[in-house]
């Protein structure tokens, strides 16, 4: 568990999260029954104490009297919290400075080697079983959070491994210099360090083929721990307008978005069949559905095609994103995009839209032909004009949901093209994510063929987020 502020949003709170067990976060493994009798436990005790402490304290009194406090705060081993200020902090620093500063000086006396090596073992106890502690909760939090973000998460793992490992060993250091050595001179040449470090280096070879042989793949399925890949499904109706109104793309395509560094090169059921995404304008989000605006995916995670795979292709691609057609054409309603009002003024123009669709739309606004955003109403104030995208996500719930209407205010750096009639290109993808409209047959049959493959086959270990879209893009 950890309590963190909202500083930086300038709210005063406490966030009590389970952190552990990031492989479940938002899926379908994110039950109730997952959760530890224990966690529950300490989590209620923490906000009860909490609560009595507030009611208690004087600081709601008379806050004024009280400036900001700095406490120095941890749980040992999930068993109590320990709490302390600032001022007591350093004094135990202190403390403990010149404890290591008198240890020191009493390892130069002569001690049996025996005592001294049992003592330094016992009194770093406490250090290795919080240095076990720590490194399991930091794995099995970041491993999966740095997956996410389609980042390489295993440099940033070896490194805390081998300096984890560093620290261990080095701490174990001083005890070589307690220990005498009964080795004859001629035992110690070069061949005989050569010899050691071979063995280890042997020994360090079968235990990873042993671990590669019991683990052959980074995932794997159970219901008492699943440790499954990230995906997204989306079953998008497109309808792509060209300058003039004109159709130029409607279709109905399945998005599968790869949601960890591995990408979507080597998800089981993603075949030659599934092609690169094909950008229909000069959109940097190319036109598909984001919940978020992850578009780095898209443009920043580029990779050769491996030569081995079918569909060989020598261009570049998106790692994390394939798309393939469907005649199956998910029945939810579409989404519509109109201009109430557009007033001009000099390199000035104001739109008034209205935008129709479900309880959670994302907005792709692509300015044209030199045109900046300036302004939106629903968005945070822009300091300074550029010819950015900006990306708007709505979400309400409750009755006429789903009705939004809103202004944007384009601005030109110089003097604009007086017979470009289209200044603005807007997407609006309309996320379905609940009741009978969410997925169609295509997604229903991909979910149910992974909930049946991943039981035996490690590679199919895999939970999806899938729901159905409704898309537009039209210049105006």
């Amino acid at each position: 568990m950890v309590i963190s502020n909202f500083r930086e949003y300038f709210i005063v709170g406490l966030d009590l999260a389970f952190v552990q067990n990031g492989y479940w976060w938002h899926t379908e493994f994110d039950e109730a029954r997952r959760v530890t009798p224990g966690s529950l436990q300490r989590a209620g005790d923490n906000i009860y104490a909490t609560l009595l402490h507030l009611l208690q304290s004087p600081y709601l009194e008379n806050p004024a009297e009280f400036g900001d406090q700095k406490n120095v705060f941890f749980d040992f081993f999930g068993l109590f919290v320990v709490v302390y200020s600032e001022g007591v902090a350093n004094a135990v620093h202190a403390i403990l400075i010149v404890a290591v500063v008198v240890s020191t000086a009493n390892h130069v006396r002569k001690h049996s080697e025996w005592r001294t090596v049992i003592v330094h073992l016992i009194l770093n106890i406490p250090s290795y079983g919080m240095i076990v502690y720590l490194s399991e909760l930091f794995l099995s939090i970041f491993i999966p959070i740095m997956g996410r973000i389609g980042s390489n998460p295993e440099v940033l793992v070896a490194i805390f491994t081998n300096i984890t490992s560093y620290v261990v060993v080095l701490s174990l250091l001083s005890i070589l210099t307690l220990t005498r050595t009964n080795r004859k001179q001629e035992e110690t040449t070069l061949r005989n360090f050569v010899d050691m470090i071979a063995g280890i280096l042997i020994a360090a070879a079968i235990v990873l083929l042993i671990l590669c042989r019991l683990h052959k793949s980074p995932y794997n399925h159970s219901d008492s721990y699943p440790v499954a890949r990230r995906i997204q499904l989306f079953h998008v109706n497109r309808a792509l307008y060209n300058k003039d109104d004109g159709v130029k793309v409607r279709d109905s395509v399945l998005y599968v978005i790869a949601q960890d560094y591995r990408g979507a090169m080597d998800i089981p059921f993603v075949d030659e069949n599934y092609t690169i995404p094909k950008c229909q304008y000069e959109n940097p989000y190319c036109e598909i559905p984001l919940y978020f605006p992850t578009r780095s995916r898209i443009q920043d995670k580029l990779v050769e095609i491996p030569k081995r795979r079918k569909y060989n292709d020598p261009r570049l691609l998106c790692r994390h994103i394939r798309y393939r057609s469907f005649d199956d054409r998910p029945d939810i309603p579409g989404t519509k995009i109109n201009m109430v009002h557009k007033e001009e003024s000099g390199n000035r123009l104001s739109y008034d839209f209205l935008i129709k669709g479900s309880g959670q739309i994302s907005v792709f606004l692509v300015p044209q032909s030199g045109w900046q955003i300036a302004n939106c109403s629903i968005s945070a104030p822009k300091m300074e004009t550029d010819d950015h995208p900006l990306f708007l996500f709505l979400t309400c719930s409750g009755r006429n949901c789903g009705d939004w209407t809103f202004k944007v205010t384009l601005k030109h750096p110089g003097d604009p093209v007086k017979d470009d009639e289209t200044q603005l290109l807007i997407g609006a993808a309309s996320h379905y994510l609940h009741g009978p409209n969410m997925q169609s047959f295509t997604i229903k049959r991909i979910l149910a063929e992974i909930a049946k493959n991943r039981q035996h086959d490690p590679t199919w270990s895999t939970t999806a987020s899938a729901w159905n879209v409704d898309m537009i893009y039209r210049y105006f």
